[in-house]
């Protein structure tokens, strides 16, 4: 966490971010694994290009005018929770900017993550 911490102190530093109030995306993103099925930290994804493992990240973005800033990015395991990874991603960007519209991917369209939305009170 301390290189996020670094980037974004300089990014803030040297005003990449021009609004006050910013757009945020929470994604969820594999990168497929060929190795072990039960190595550390292997998910199961559809099948694609040969396997049907991966790893996985959670990562939260500010997005501005096609631009994109990775605030956090976390890496999930087969026993995470979405809706627990989404309220950590939330609270750590409300912690260092105003947040205007989140943005989440179909990965977080449950009802618990729902609730995490509406509990942070975000749009």
């Amino acid at each position: 966490m301390k290189a996020f911490e670094e980037i974004f102190r300089i990014a803030k530093k040297n005003n990449v971010f021009k609004k006050k109030k910013l757009d945020v995306a929470a994604d969820l993103h594999d990168w497929l694994y060929y190795g072990d099925k039960n190595d550390l930290m292997v998910c199961e994804t559809k099948p694609q290009k040969g396997t049907t493992h991966c790893f996985r990240f959670a990562t939260i973005n500010i997005v501005e005018s096609g631009r994109r800033f990775t605030l956090l990015a976390t890496l999930m395991g087969v026993f995470s929770q979405k809706h627990k990874v989404l309220n950590e991603l939330l609270a750590y960007a409300k912690k260092k900017i105003n947040i205007n519209n989140v943005y989440v991917d179909r990965g977080f369209f449950n009802v618990k993550c729902i609730q995490v939305l509406q509990e942070h009170k975000v749009k």
